[in-house]
């Protein structure tokens, strides 16, 4: 059975406005491994106030801050931390300088890997967050409260 040829159909004029939009959605894919990097700049330094303010406002009972959890927890800021910095560092991939299609279709692949790395960053942030704060309040609420005598009823 033999194949049908491919048909070319012609390109409708397309109004100003449609023209403005094809041009912004180009560029806006254009742009999205720079937001990528971006982002990961942005997640890096949250990472860095993070867990100063863990590890400067620790509470007065130090070794329980210093347990498991909080190993754990600085564990996954600094796994997201690396995570972030793979996203910035610039990756070699292979592409045809003469192929329009090759380049465009590199440039996918790069915004594409670099989302899943920040997705994991982002992951292993928010976990680490979570871990950290929850050892923060519990630890911070061991704390006895002062007993204060009550009248007695009389």
């Amino acid at each position: 059975m033999a194949i049908p040829p491919k048909i070319k159909g012609t390109q409708s004029d397309k109004s100003e406005v449609e023209k403005s939009w094809e041009l912004f959605v180009t560029e806006q894919k254009q742009k999205e491994a720079e937001r990528l990097e971006d982002t990961a700049k942005f997640l890096v330094g949250i990472i860095s106030i993070s867990l100063t303010l863990f590890i400067s406002n620790r509470p007065e009972t130090y070794e329980a801050w210093l347990g498991n959890s909080f190993l754990i927890a600085t564990a996954l800021w600094m796994l997201s931390a690396m995570l972030c910095f793979f996203v910035l560092f610039p990756w070699r991939y292979s592409y045809r300088d003469d192929s329009p299609e090759s380049i465009q279709s590199a440039y996918r692949k790069i915004a594409k890997v670099k989302r899943g790395i920040l997705i994991l960053g982002v992951i292993a942030f928010l976990i680490a967050l979570g871990i950290a704060s929850y050892e923060f309040v519990n630890t911070g609420s061991t704390k006895q409260a002062p007993q204060v005598a009550l009248p007695a009823d009389q």
